[in-house]
């Protein structure tokens, strides 16, 4: 092997094989010779050219011409006939392939291939010696035509694609292969040309029909390019003969001077930020696919922005069209034009109804067996849970099934955010008989455009620090929503504030005025720590702002209110208590029907300012009549110097009394050791306990004589311990009684609870002497038996549990026993329905069958179902039978099914009236669970007393007059 430039490798080249001396085996072995060298360098009349040339008559025959690209044979093998492929004798003789010279043969030199800049042998015959082929009449090179035609003399055209470059190989594909033709030089034939060689046409196509058929070109190393396998016939030919791609040229008879490439080709790949190298890539295949017809398809809704659907949500503004740079603006609304709703479907106008006035509140929306979130809410829920996103209508939406809405609910509110449910009014049915009702009337015929979809409503908004729902609460504690008004007095801060138990819709009331250093408001939010607070925008010190900031945790939620619109003054509130209804009154006298607490705070103008905003707030979130209703108000004193120890703010953090200094938890707090109550509402009562701590002597030893008798005989802690630690949270349950949004299933478990402390009193009682705390308590619990002797057969307990519906007792709501007849009534006649169509087409494997909504469908097997009535029609099949709908049929299912949708209202209303009769007693029932309360906080720290060990002792108070 011979060293090229940059030490890429090059062929030898080798004789080439004895060939017939006739026409074909001429052309066959000249149109191998197509590669000349000498043209490639300059000619000057003062430097020598290194192609040495004996005389013009020479005759000049080339070996084969070999091109290197970065290392590889680039080589083209022109086809030739059978002929060709077979040696033949011939009077020429054998050319050696001496690198140097062959004695007596033709002379070897280096020529230049101007494409690649390598340098490599040429042979040159005997001067004076001719081939059968021909004489050559050019005196320096030559390119045989394949044909013994007349000589012609030619020249070079250069192409005129300006993506041929001189010496330059492009990148190229080998989906390109065809058309490597068209990239070669354009070869004109001339007349009198000496001094040139040429390819003519005949030999270019032969060059191109080779490239198709070998591919033994090899592209410049791109990834494109796939390798095509060839023939074993044409890869052992190419091992011996192999004929370079690229075209030589002949140096011109000319003055002009040619310019040459001076490296190699590896090197002519360099960047050059001057003239940086421009790579061919390749284009992407053409698609021949017709244009679709019609206008574009639109695209769908989730892969859009809400804002290019609604173009008022680009800029969001407030209801009062602030932006949100504004100081006034209220994130909690959003502007939506007036001429939008003209364009909105009903379903759209329903939902934009809604959540302009929600816009900071997740809003889950019923439609069928789903809660549905959609545009904002719905990017929120698939970022946040990857709920799956899809569209509704011309809205973005993500769903979930009705029965996991506590949990995702749960999922929100722990993310910070508030919860608005809307319910569905009527089912579809529902709908189309209150349509059908209503023609005639005000409506006049068809029904109003938004009278189109299902009637829904906003049924109640959860957030942090008024969640009602047991399940959705996160422990036994109270989460508390405060309600706050700062004034300014004699120079000093004075308070009116507000503040909720929604679980258990006690209300409390405080109002006082507090040294410089606030240091009751501070006692106060340390005692409570609010999970939700109502401040009057632009009416908070400072300084009370810190102390919030303090002692509250990060979930709390802040609500500034508007001063006089949401955040009422005093006479608004006593309007607005009166005007509502909240306290019904049989004498018609408002002003009595009050609760107690709150007609003292009636004349207190910063305390019922602040009840004002709590009612206010609790009537957007739609729960205002089920908590105010109830009428559970009582006073609140953070420090109650009169009865208690005073244990302010900075005491309990810097006690740890409820919470640690190192992560905010129970753990290692006094009232985590101390607690050890069984039921939810024992453990709220004891941190009152701890909260204020009792200040008179005789009422702490009677608290002690109770722990004592406890520890002393464990046969009360053991039976009340035993019977009541699974009772239910009774305290909230029973408010959500009052509330009518009690579950069957729920309401049960009441009246199961309430059994169960009957039933354990009934065993205290006989424990209890009557004298101290313990005994006291088990004789002032009322009696239960009597409330409760009612309730044992009012309905069937068991449906209630399993299919969650309050079903009376025969006798006991009338109107439900009708509506049960009416049901029992339309199952009779479709029964004798079936029993006329089984004696009419002589069957009885004829039968009713259910697919999906279409109930009762009658079943034919394929045998019977031969000429049907034409007014007959057939809803379904399968393999074996026809079922179907006739006239009198669909008449009979349309009564069934409008009977149980009329049915199911009076379920409703017959739940509603439990409820309701349940409620009567709230006192009674309120009243027992304070009792067990009590109980279960004694025991508590009886349990703790005696987990301390020995050795212990009692503390001993003397009564002494004090200086």
């Amino acid at each position: 092997m011979a060293r090229g430039i940059e030490g890429n490798e090059i062929a030898t080249p080798r004789p080439p094989k004895l060939v017939k001396n006739d026409s074909t085996s001429s052309q066959g072995a000249k149109s191998q010779q197509k590669s000349i060298l000498g043209f490639f360098q300059k000619r000057t009349d003062t430097q020598s050219s290194p192609v040495v040339v004996p005389t013009p008559s020479a005759k000049i025959a080339t070996s084969k011409p070999v091109a290197l690209v970065n290392g590889f044979t680039k080589a083209s093998i022109l086809p030739r006939s059978s002929a060709d492929l077979t040696s033949a004798p011939s009077s020429s003789a054998p050319i050696p392939s001496s690198p140097i010279a062959a004695t007596g043969g033709a002379s070897r030199i280096l020529g230049t291939n101007k494409e690649n800049g390598l340098n490599f042998p040429i042979l040159l015959s005997r001067e004076g010696e001719a081939d059968d082929a021909g004489s050559i009449e050019s005196p320096v090179t030559s390119f045989n035509s394949p044909s013994r035609k007349a000589k012609k003399k030619i020249s070079y055209t250069e192409s005129e694609s300006e993506d041929e470059e001189e010496g330059v190989l492009k990148p190229r594909s080998a989906n390109n292969i065809n058309g490597r033709a068209a990239k070669r030089r354009k070869i004109s034939v001339q007349e009198d040309s000496d001094d040139e060689f040429a390819v003519d046409e005949d030999i270019e196509m032969a060059m191109m029909k080779s490239d198709e058929l070998n591919h033994t070109a090899i592209s410049d190393a791109t990834d494109d390019d796939v390798p095509v396998p060839r023939s074993k016939k044409s890869q052992a030919s190419a091992q011996s003969r192999k004929m370079s791609k690229a075209t030589a040229k002949a140096a011109s008879p000319s003055d002009e001077d040619v310019d040459m490439p001076n490296v190699s080709t590896a090197q002519q790949w360099n960047f050059d930020p001057d003239a940086p190298h421009v790579p061919v890539l390749r284009k992407a295949p053409s698609a021949d696919k017709k244009p679709a017809s019609g206008p574009p398809k639109k695209q769908k809704a989730h892969m859009t922005e809400p804002s290019q659907r609604y173009p008022w949500l680009a800029n969001v503004l407030d209801e009062d069209r602030n932006p949100p740079d504004h100081p006034d603006y209220d994130p909690r609304t959003i502007y939506v034009p007036p001429l939008a709703f003209a364009n909105f479907s009903p379903f759209e106008k329903q939902y934009w109804e809604i959540k302009r006035k929600f816009w900071d509140t997740i809003v889950f929306f019923k439609k069928g067996k789903f809660y549905e979130l959609y545009e904002n809410d719905a990017t929120i829920g698939h970022q946040l849970f990857d709920l799956k996103l899809t569209d509704r209508v011309n809205m973005r939406m993500v769903g979930v099934p009705e029965a996991s809405l506590d949990h995702w609910a749960n999922q929100f509110v722990a993310k910070g955010y508030k919860i608005a449910r809307v319910d569905q009014m009527e089912s579809a049915l529902g709908k189309d008989m209150r349509e059908r009702e209503e023609k005639g009337s005000k409506h006049g015929g068809k029904p109003q455009k938004e009278e189109k979809v299902i009637r829904r409503e906003l049924a109640s908004v959860l957030t942090a620090g008024t969640l009602v729902d047991g399940g959705m609460l996160q422990d036994d504690m109270s989460t508390f929503c405060a309600a706050i008004k700062e004034i300014e007095q004699d120079g000093r801060p004075a308070f009116g504030i507000a503040f909720v138990d929604a679980a258990t819709a006690q209300f409390h009331l405080t109002s006082f005025v507090d040294d410089v250093d606030m240091t009751k408001f501070e006692t106060f939010i340390a005692q409570t720590r609010p999970g939700e607070l109502l401040l009057e925008k632009s009416c908070i010190s400072s300084k009370a702002l810190r102390i919030l900031k303090n002692n509250t945790g990060p979930t709390t939620l802040w609500n500034y209110l508007k001063p006089g619109k949401e955040f009422w003054d005093a006479d608004v509130t006593r309007r607005a208590l009166n005007s509502e209804g909240y306290f019904v009154s049989k004498n018609d006298d408002d002003s009595e029907t009050w609760p107690q607490a709150l007609q003292e705070a009636k004349e207190k103008d910063l305390v019922m300012s602040a009840v004002g905003a709590l009612v206010q707030y609790l009537r957007t979130l739609k729960i205002d009549k089920d908590l105010v209703s109830l009428g559970n108000f009582a006073w609140y004193d953070p420090i109650r110097k009169a009865s208690s120890l005073v244990l302010d703010g900075q005491s309990l953090i810097n006690l740890e009394i409820f919470a640690n200094t190192v992560d905010g938890s129970t753990d290692g707090t006094l009232f985590a050791m101390i607690n050890r109550c069984i039921t939810p509402f024992g453990k709220r009562m004891l941190k009152q306990w701890v909260c204020h701590p009792l200040a008179d002597a005789r009422k702490i030893n009677a608290r002690l004589d109770a722990v004592d008798a406890l520890n002393a005989d464990s046969t009360v802690t053991e039976s009340f311990t035993a019977s009541l630690a699974k009772l239910p949270d009774l305290e909230r349950l029973i408010s959500r009684v009052h509330a009518g949004r009690c579950k069957a299933q729920d309401f049960v478990k009441i009246l199961e609870g309430f059994e169960q402390i009957e039933y354990t009193m009934s065993l205290l009682k006989r424990f209890g002497d009557g004298d101290g705390i313990i005994g006291q308590l088990i004789t002032s619990m009322p009696d239960l038996s009597s409330a409760l002797t009612h309730w044992k057969d009012a309905f069937d307990r068991k449906k209630a549990r399993e299919d969650g519906v309050l079903v009376p007792e025969p006798g006991v709501e009338e109107d439900f026993d009708q509506s049960q007849e009416t049901i029992d009534q339309c199952l009779k006649n479709l029964d004798n329905h079936l029993q006329q169509a089984r004696k009419k087409f002589g069957s009885s494997q004829i039968k009713f069958t259910d697919n999906g909504k279409e109930i009762y469908q009658l079943e034919f097997p394929l045998k019977v179902a031969t000429n049907m009535p034409k007014s007959w029609d057939q809803m379904s099949a399968t393999k074996v039978a026809k079922r179907y709908y006739n006239p009198e049929l669909k008449e009979l299912v349309k009564d069934l099914l409008e009977a149980r949708e009329t049915h199911g209202q009076i379920v409703k209303q017959v739940a509603g009236r439990f409820l309701s009769r349940f409620d009567e007693d709230y006192t009674v029932w309120l009243a027992a669970v304070k009792i067990v309360a009590q109980l279960d906080c004694l025991i508590s720290l009886a349990k703790a007393s005696a987990s301390l060990g020995e050795p212990s002792c009692r503390p001993v108070f003397i009564d002494n007059d004090r200086s």
